[in-house]
Parts: C-alpha cells; structure tokens; sequence
C-alpha cells in the first residue's frame, strides 16, 4: 500500500478497516514528529530488533513525507 496524500492515507486505513483521524490531526502530528526526534528514536528501536534477531540487513523508509 502506498497512499500519495495526507487525504489518500484516510482512504487507505479506511480500506484496512481502521478508523482514520481527521486530517487537521494528522497534519498536526506530522508537525510535530518533524521537530521531535522520533525519527532518530524509531531508527535505534529498528535496528536494536534487527541486530538482537542477528539480521542487521534492514531498509527504512521515510514515510514522514505521505
């Protein structure tokens, strides 16, 4: 699955069967993970899994973008 816009992902987690929050409060927290740093925090947690299953062979995508 690949939504193209903030509007694309509410149709793509309703075809999923998930309720998706508005788009003023995925924008908002878009905001705000841009300035806090779970980018950084999300990537330690990625490959602290990866190395702990010996696999260290891992590909993150920035989705902050979507």
């Amino acid at each position: 699955m690949e939504p193209t816009s903030i509007l694309d992902t509410a149709r793509v987690l309703g075809d999923l069967g998930v309720r998706p929050a508005s788009e003023k409060t995925m924008r908002r927290t878009l905001s705000r993970a841009h300035r806090g740093t779970y980018r950084d925090q999300i990537a330690k947690a990625c490959f602290e899994h990866a190395a702990a299953s010996g696999d260290v062979s891992l590909c993150l995508y920035d989705v902050t973008t979507l």
